[in-house]
């Protein structure tokens, strides 16, 4: 009868210690659910908020875009001219390509991203090497090239507005409309923004500053194109 007893206590035993074992198993599989659903929505935050970023990124880009092709358009038209005659100075003017951008490449939400140490946005780690790169790589490039036009293009409007003898608007015109009156008439302007735009020096620094424009566009577009690539995944990724 005691060793029955016995028998049937030792039964019971491991019948409580498989019902615990079973229950801490449940309990470490609902705790890592609950691990794994946070770090899901951790990531799809992510996911959406580098999304925003990269929208705003694509509209100035295609602004950026449209007013380099511009500028491309007009710098060529003006080494092409071999007669100023029958253009007007500030028509003249208007085909000097003067302005540089300042966009930057919005990082704000990569940033946190790594600065709070994931290195996983989904399953898919594809997501998170094209942005890796994009916020590294193609950021880099982009400022690079930026940076390049924009100390070149400072010193091209140097040559023209500050060491000529020509006297100039202001370079945004709409700023001072009518504010100020010229000491040279306006044959003298034409005159000697001729010799300027006709002077070697000029010529090959609006071919310096051609190219420069055709690189950063490229560059720009290179940009637009590999952020709608990461918005095309993110859109994929969320839509799951």
């Amino acid at each position: 009868m005691k060793q029955n007893k016995m028998s049937k206590y030792f039964k019971y035993a491991i019948g409580e210690i498989v019902l615990v074992v079973i229950g801490i198993l449940i309990a470490l599989q609902i705790n890592n659910w609950n691990e794994n659903r946070k770090e899901n929505q951790k990531a799809k935050s992510y996911l959406i908020n580098i999304k925003e970023d990269l929208i705003l990124d694509t509209i100035q880009y295609n602004k950026a875009i449209k007013h380099l092709e511009s500028s491309i358009s007009k710098a060529t038209k003006l080494l092409r001219l071999k007669s100023f005659e029958n253009y007007e100075t500030d028509s003249l003017l208007n085909l000097i390509p003067n302005i540089y951008y300042q966009l930057s490449v919005n990082s704000q939400t990569f940033d946190k991203l790594i600065n709070s140490g994931v290195t996983e946005l989904s399953d898919d780690n594809q997501i998170f090497d094209l942005i890796n790169i994009y916020y590294t790589k193609q950021k880099n490039k982009f400022q690079s090239v930026r940076d390049w036009d924009m100390e070149e293009t400072k010193k091209d409007n140097d040559n023209i507005y500050s060491s000529s003898s020509f006297e100039i608007n202001a370079i945004n015109d709409d700023d001072f409309s009518g504010e100020f009156f010229f000491v040279q008439t306006p044959q003298q302007r034409h005159e000697e923004l001729s010799k300027l735009l006709f002077s070697v020096k000029t010529r090959n620094r609006l071919r310096n500053a051609l190219y420069r424009k055709k690189r950063i566009a490229f560059t720009f577009n290179e940009t637009l194109s590999e952020a709608k690539k990461i918005i095309n995944k993110i859109n994929q990724k969320l839509n799951d």
